[in-house]
């Protein structure tokens, strides 16, 4: 049976004509008559009829659902796969290169000390006393050499022996100095571990005296470098006792008048609480 002929589905109900029915009122010419486009909408059917008629078509409808869930399907698929590809391309947070080289840090310590510095050069009989608060991270692959952070206070006193001129010898200061350093724990006996360190540090000289030594700058580099021991008190206590040599300049090259350096070494008593 040619389709048309005993059934009218979709755009054929929607366009059949009032003698069109589906109980076999019309004949199968009176049909193909019909089905022309020209005939249908200029002829026995109105336009506004045949746009009245598209609501109450059941196949229009189920057309119109399946679209409905096709666009919501296809839209939520890609906003899924759009988001699990913003997650795999999370980068992970920077970290610095020697962290990287050296697996990453552990909390190890903190720590008080005090250094005292006696010249080592003449003409610059002038003592350094500095209070430092240091803060340790060990690393997780060289768990023998530590990062150290240091913030803390420097004080001097004495005279300079050879001043330029018209320039006062009082070797007097006080300032702030901060920096950082490693430690290297090369050997362990029982509760003694012995220790290198070097520190690189900026000293800021405060208040009315704003140079050190006489004659220089306000601002200098502060270097130290040094052997010690670390005993353990407790658990989670240590005692700190070493030996430095001490540098201060303000790299204006040793041919400056403004580069008076100052030249030391000392002691450094310290306590150590471990995390």
């Amino acid at each position: 049976m040619r389709r048309g002929m005993g059934e009218r589905r979709g755009w054929d109900a929607i366009f059949a004509g009032p003698t069109d029915r589906e109980d076999g009122g019309d004949t199968g010419a009176a049909y193909s008559r019909r089905s022309s486009w020209r005939y249908r909408t200029h002829g026995r059917v109105p336009i506004s009829e045949v746009v009245d008629r598209v609501p109450r078509c059941e196949d229009c409808r189920m057309l119109q659902g399946a679209a409905v869930v096709t666009l919501l399907a296809n839209c939520a698929v890609p906003a899924a796969g759009y988001a699990s590809q913003a997650q795999a391309d999370q980068a992970p947070a920077p970290q610095w290169a020697i962290a990287r080289l050296l697996g990453g840090f552990n909390d190890s310590a903190e720590s008080i000390s005090a250094a005292f510095y006696r010249p080592s050069q003449n003409l610059r009989d002038i003592d350094v006393e500095t209070l430092d608060f240091s803060q340790a991270w060990q690393f997780r692959k060289v768990q023998n050499l530590e990062l150290l952070g240091l913030l803390g206070v420097f004080k001097s006193h004495g005279t300079r022996g050879d001043p330029p001129p018209g320039v006062s010898p009082d070797g007097t200061a006080t300032g702030v100095t901060t920096g950082a350093g490693l430690r290297l724990y090369p050997l362990d006996v029982r509760s003694l571990h012995l220790y290198m360190e070097g520190l690189v540090e900026i000293d800021y000289i405060l208040g009315n005296q704003v140079v050190f030594l006489a004659g220089g700058t306000g601002l200098n580099g502060f270097l130290r470098a040094g052997i010690g021991v670390l005993y353990d008190l407790g658990p989670k206590l240590g005692l700190e006792i070493g030996l430095q040599l001490a540098h201060v300049s303000n790299a204006s090259g040793t041919s400056s008048k403004v580069n008076p350096q100052w030249n030391g070494r000392g002691v450094v008593l310290g306590l150590r609480r471990q995390f």
